[in-house]
């Protein structure tokens, strides 16, 4: 059975809510390979922020990046832990959350999911 869980973004550029789905691969190794726009609703709804996921996260060419902006990466506010998409480049960045101002570092090594199975 495959196990797959629903990280809840938002968009670097104009704050707008959009899914990712990482899907568990062997060893704590989740995949990404989707996203999708999503609406505050319907992450309510279907309970995206239900749980954490920990591992490693690949990004696999499947995934189609931001669907609002096309950025391909992500990164973790380390203050509040809001998602936002990432150009990949910069490594100065501002959360989608909290609006606070971060310097890239590191990796993310733990995500808050809403399951989809």
């Amino acid at each position: 059975m495959i196990r797959a869980e629903i990280v809840v973004c938002r968009c670097g550029r104009n704050r707008a809510m959009f899914g990712i789905r990482a899907e568990e691969k062997q060893g704590n190794r989740w995949d990404v390979n989707w996203a999708f726009p999503l609406s505050e609703n319907r992450a309510k709804a279907e309970n995206y922020v239900a749980t954490k996921i920990n591992g490693s996260f690949n990004f696999t060419e499947k995934y189609p990046g931001c669907p609002h902006c096309g950025n391909t990466g992500i990164f973790k506010c380390n203050g509040c832990g809001a998602v936002t998409c990432w150009d990949c480049e910069s490594n100065h960045v501002v959360c989608s959350g909290c609006g606070s101002t971060l310097t890239l570092s590191g990796t993310i090594s733990e995500l808050t999911t809403g399951g989809d199975r």
